[in-house]
């Protein structure tokens, strides 16, 4: 798909059999500023980072959502974090408007409020992707970018098959869409909203089932997404 400035780049990890482990959002190579201005904002990017990461670890969960595949075993999620499966996986935190997807197993944060975020998984290769989109629609005017919702799926599902996987072989669980500036009848309140029915309307159209979801109200949520298993842990902020 060819996409302007910040559509998502393909910055592919290849291991010694050549495989694409992970593909990552980004700005286009034109439009990435130079490596001393990359340089320079590294550091507070890393600290505005640990802030939140920090205030979340003391913020006590007052709901906790386990959204996993049905499991024979009736596995069930105690804690604010995800159990110790003995997967070793590749942590990333995911910043809004990018989109993540890899073969290699990868456990993966985002902070959701009116954004919303798509997981996929394909069980029967074992990979998956997600992405964390701010804005429902792109119009076909300005900037084509991954913060919006329509843009962000297509890019996903294109992701995935760039991997190997089969949009046929996908399924879909969709997170946030929270009003937390205000009620449904606020403007934020009808962006959060809009934000929900963009993607299931985006997986609709692309032939993918949605089979699971938390989205609305008015917290944000803490999401962490296992791209090899499928399974996504959600805390209410």
């Amino acid at each position: 798909m060819s996409c302007c400035s910040r559509v998502a780049t393909v910055e592919a990890e290849r291991h010694a059999d050549g495989t694409a482990a992970a593909l990552h959002a980004g700005t286009s190579s034109q439009d990435r500023p130079d490596a001393r201005s990359t340089t320079l904002f590294q550091p507070i990017q890393s600290a505005i980072q640990s802030v939140i990461e920090v205030s979340l670890h003391w913020l006590a969960p007052t709901s906790l959502l386990h959204c996993a595949q049905d499991r024979p075993s009736g596995e069930r999620v105690t804690s604010g974090q995800p159990p110790d499966d003995g997967v070793e996986r590749v942590t990333t935190f995911l910043h809004p408007g990018h989109v993540f997807a890899s073969r290699t197993p990868s456990a993966v944060t985002t902070i959701l409020g009116s954004c919303v975020a798509i997981c996929l998984h394909d069980s029967v290769n074992g990979l998956g992707g997600i992405n964390h989109f701010v804005l429902p629609h792109w119009a076909g005017e300005g900037e084509q970018s991954t913060r919006f919702g329509n843009v962000a799926v297509a890019q996903l599902i294109e992701s995935l098959e760039a991997l190997g996987s089969r949009r046929s072989c996908l399924e879909a669980k969709v997170f946030g869409g929270a009003s937390v500036l205000g009620g449904e009848a606020t403007s934020a309140g009808r962006l959060s909203e809009r934000n929900v029915v963009v993607a299931h309307e985006e997986l609709e159209f692309a032939g993918i089932a949605v089979v699971a979801s938390d989205t609305g109200g008015v917290k944000g949520r803490k999401l962490i997404f296992h791209t090899d298993s499928g399974t996504a842990w959600v805390r209410r902020l």
